[in-house]
């Protein structure tokens, strides 16, 4: 009876970098279906419509931040239907001050027209 030989150097080796190669495409793949998932990929140019925020009410109740063109809508949507809650211009990069004075106002609002469309 033989022994069977046990595996050298450098075979012990090779089966380590195909683990770590199949380690590596595993874990370049997820990050690429990441990023698919989200469409931060193959944006494509000139694109007008932008979904900025998204927030779930429920089961089938969702509130959509969406940015189209120069303008920004709040949309109420439902399963079968959707709601515009809220219409205004695009805001650029609020600053510090800015963002102060106008959270007070901007909150309000919005969270009348969402608790009104729950309410449906």
């Amino acid at each position: 009876m033989t022994a069977a030989a046990s595996p050298g150097f450098w075979e012990i080796v090779q089966y380590l970098a195909s683990f770590t190669l199949v380690i590596v495409l595993l874990l370049s793949l997820l990050f690429i279906l990441k990023r698919l998932q989200h469409g931060n990929m193959f944006k494509a140019r000139g694109q007008r419509l932008h979904v900025l925020e998204s927030l779930s009410l429920g089961t089938r109740q969702r509130v959509v931040l969406v940015r189209l063109d120069q303008q920004e809508l709040l949309l109420g949507v439902g399963a079968n239907e959707v709601h515009t809650l809220l219409v205004q211009p695009a805001s650029a990069e609020p600053t510090a001050n800015d963002a102060a004075a106008a959270a007070p106002m901007v909150a309000a609002s919005p969270l009348e027209l969402i608790q009104r469309w729950r309410k449906r």
